[in-house]
């Protein structure tokens, strides 16, 4: 049975030591690798190592066929290596032309992966490749892929490009891969297609959007899995391929397993952002985030990394089982859907470096409004899953809402407190919001972008020149300097001074901003910037509001939180989405 192919290279610009290092040449026409004799080429990468110990633990499997196709003379080398990094040859074959190698993978160790190199002894082209394993696993599998979308037309027909093409080119794969694109604006045009299917739907963010997609696939029994899908990444179609291949091949403990995706950045396509993620109750800790995956170390630290408790859905694909198990994700809108479903519904969690997604840097495009969905989102996640009591979430609102104080961002202070206002109405919330209209509502806090130019003729600033100034090369975060930095929050307006500086509005630290009255929040990606200035009465009421909500966390949460926990069930139903989604 094969376990995935060999990858060479893709579209994308700077990828290429994630497919091979060293000599040879990628050919992207023919989509194969020429060597002129002598040349050796290295397979140690993020695309075509092999990760045996998870393959022989997932689906059982004792040994691998590498088969190598191609033409001219070629000299193979077999490794593994280890996790202390250590290198235990393996294997050395010669070959020509097209050749397959049995490993034996029963006795290598626990952990760590294995790989290999080839050296050309002639004039060669590599053609193509596979890892193939002995089983008796042969599940069915056909994956319905579900992208959510909004106004996002362009990307979402680039993807489907993607997957026709490569259906064109594997016809077998359209009996397997079928695309619900579910579009909440109801204004995606596109031709019909026999591979994807086009579902208007309201717009209840990418939680609703998600939801009823996953809804979509099971009412057709012949799906064995949805596949959530971002509109704006970018994929390999290998990468579909090789996540049918190792659903096909999980072993009886596994079959109903969960497989996530790492995320690349699009901008720094080297660098990982996450390999499965980790909430604690109050906050996020990605895994094995900011690893240069050329490097061989990183590589190993994707063998064993922490322990997740979700993964993005950028790119996750579940058994259609779990909704009956499990139920349906919670009507969120946005933010921390996928969380709360992932600690819900996963009970294992599979991640492989080679079964990867790029994507654009969230911090790129920080929109300060969404502080609203994260912090009530957070707040019910912690609520049902999490032993955190009122004390803590006091502290964490407190901390939250005085660093928005303290950046002069009072829309996103005011934000946040609403977020926890509309917890403490309950789960019934949930139930009765209209999520279109409260998101029309959150919308209206958007602050006024301006023009480069105009903001520097108005505040006679160099925009380029400030942001080099308050500029970090590795920023520190330390919550206890920025707490006290918040102390700005009870000084008077005397003290403020009054030249106006610029920020980063997708990276904005307290400290520039301490005791200014006006700064200039730009994003560099949009070319565009809004303006926060101190206002004392307005900084007065939210201080009000802020205590008093921190006192109602203390002494109303615990009661509430036992609500959350009894009644979630009820939000969730599909009996309960299909009233939101008007079928």
């Amino acid at each position: 049975m094969k376990l995935f192919n060999l990858l060479f290279g893709c579209e994308l610009e700077g990828t290429e030591k994630l497919f091979y290092q060293g000599g040879a040449a990628y050919d992207a026409e023919r989509k194969s690798l020429r060597f002129q004799a002598g040349e050796t080429a290295s397979f140690e990468t993020y695309f075509n190592l092999f990760s045996y110990a998870k393959y022989r633990k997932y689906c059982g499997i004792q040994n691998a066929d590498v088969r190598f196709e191609g033409t001219g003379s070629f000299l193979a080398e077999f490794f593994c290596r280890t996790q202390s990094g250590n290198t235990l040859p393996l294997q050395t074959v010669k070959f020509t032309d097209s050749y397959t190698v049995r490993l034996d993978i029963s006795e290598l160790p626990d952990k760590g992966y294995l790989y290999f190199t080839l050296t050309a002894e002639s004039e060669a082209e590599l053609t193509g490749g596979s890892y193939l394993a002995d089983t008796n696993n042969d599940n069915p599998v056909k994956i319905g892929l579900v992208i959510c979308t909004y106004k996002r037309e362009t990307f979402v027909k680039n993807n489907l490009k993607r997957l026709l093409a490569g259906i064109a080119a594997e016809p077998e794969w359209g009996n397997i891969l079928h695309v619900f694109v579910i579009d909440n604006a109801k204004t995606l045009e596109l031709p019909e297609n026999e591979y994807y299917t086009v579902v208007p739907n309201k717009n209840l963010g990418g939680s609703g959007g998600f939801t009823r997609g996953i809804t979509e696939v099971c009412k057709d029994p012949s799906f064995t899995h949805f596949l959530l899908m971002d509109d704006d990444i970018h994929f390999e179609f290998e990468t579909l391929k090789r996540t049918a291949y190792l659903l096909r091949a999980l072993s009886d403990e596994y079959k109903y397993a969960t497989i996530g995706s790492p995320m690349m950045y699009l901008d720094r396509p080297t660098e990982q952002h996450e390999f499965g993620g980790y909430f604690t109750g109050l906050n996020y800790k990605p895994r094995n985030s900011h690893l240069d995956m050329t490097q061989a170390e990183s590589l190993l630290l994707n063998e064993d990394p922490p322990q997740p408790n979700y993964t993005g859905w950028w790119y996750t694909c579940m058994p259609v089982q779990t909704v009956a198990k499990y139920s349906l994700p919670l009507p969120l809108f946005i933010k921390a859907d996928d969380i709360e479903y992932g600690m819900r519904a996963i009970e294992h969690l599979i991640l492989l470096s080679g079964i990867a997604i790029w994507h654009q840097d969230f911090t790129l495009k920080y929109n300060p409004v969404m502080d609203y969905y994260l912090k009530r989102n957070e707040l019910i996640l912690s609520t049902l899953r999490f032993k955190i009591g009122s004390f803590k979430q006091s502290l964490k609102f407190l901390y939250s809402s005085f660093i928005q104080l303290a950046l002069k961002r009072y829309f996103c202070a005011e934000l946040i407190i609403k977020a926890y206002q509309d917890f403490f109405s309950g789960y019934q919330f949930l139930i009765e919001q209209d999520m279109e209209k409260l998101n029309r509502e959150i919308m209206n806090y958007q602050p006024q972008f301006y023009d480069k130019a105009e903001l520097e003729q108005r505040f006679h600033v160099d925009i380029a020149e400030g942001l080099e100034k308050v500029k970090v090369k590795n920023p520190k975060r330390n919550i206890f300097r920025k707490a006290i930095l918040t102390i700005e929050n009870f000084m008077p307006s005397f003290l403020f001074r009054k030249k106006p500086i610029v920020v980063d509005a997708n990276s904005t630290r307290a400290r520039p901003l301490f005791l200014k009255k006006t700064s200039i929040h730009y994003d560099t990606n949009r070319e565009q910037g809004y303006i926060c200035e101190f206002d004392s009465k307005r900084r007065r009421k939210i201080r009000r509001q802020i205590f008093g909500m921190y006192f109602r966390i203390l002494f109303k949460y615990r009661k509430l939180k036992a609500e959350y926990q009894k009644h979630y069930p009820e939000t969730c139903s599909l009996e309960e989405w299909n009233r939101k989604f008007e079928i």
